[in-house]
């Protein structure tokens, strides 16, 4: 006589063979395989999700597309950054040709500044402009502009880039650049 537990648990062979499902075999991993793949189709087809899989990964793709081609480490940050880098590069270049680009601190306005005299110019925080002119710079919010030496600032609807001279020049440059 059998054993009624014996019933009632589960027979995973049909004479004598596996079944078709069985963990580990082919039919099981590709249908786990479809699964997943449908649950990344329903997840992308939400419109938050589909507007982030457009913006970082297809504009990442079309991003290294154009650039794989330019291999100069340049233009593919000018490329990428655009006004911030080329202006900031623009900025550096009169410190690096002048041979002090070491030793200055550079007292640099927001971009609101900038905005008032009609210059776009999306201004880098100091870490990022170091990062790409290894040029030290310094917000006049900072507690450290107190200790800047040159200053950017605006005249004529141009980039003018001066030493300072006094104590009074630089506390009038950061006063007005708090403003912004």
């Amino acid at each position: 006589m059998e054993n009624k537990e014996d019933d009632l648990t589960p027979d995973i062979t049909t004479a004598g063979k596996p079944h078709r499902f069985y963990p580990g075999s082919t039919a099981r991993k590709i249908l786990v395989l479809f699964g997943g793949i449908m649950v990344l189709a329903i997840f992308f087809v939400l419109p938050a999700n589909r507007s982030w899989l457009k913006e970082k990964i297809f504009g990442y793709w079309n991003d290294y597309r154009v650039q794989h081609k330019q291999l100069s480490l340049e233009k593919r940050k000018a490329e990428r950054f655009t006004t911030m880098y080329t202006y900031s590069k623009e900025i550096a270049g009169l410190f690096e040709q002048k041979g002090n680009s070491q030793t200055v601190l550079v007292l640099i306005p927001t971009e609101g500044y900038f905005k008032k005299y009609g210059i776009t110019y999306p201004v880098p925080e100091p870490v990022t402009f170091y990062y790409f002119t290894n040029l030290k710079t310094v917000w006049a919010r900072d507690t450290t502009a107190i200790k800047a030496n040159w200053v950017v600032s605006v005249q004529h609807n141009k980039f003018s880039i001066d030493s300072i001279t006094s104590v009074q020049q630089l506390k009038d440059s950061i006063s007005a650049f708090q403003k912004f």
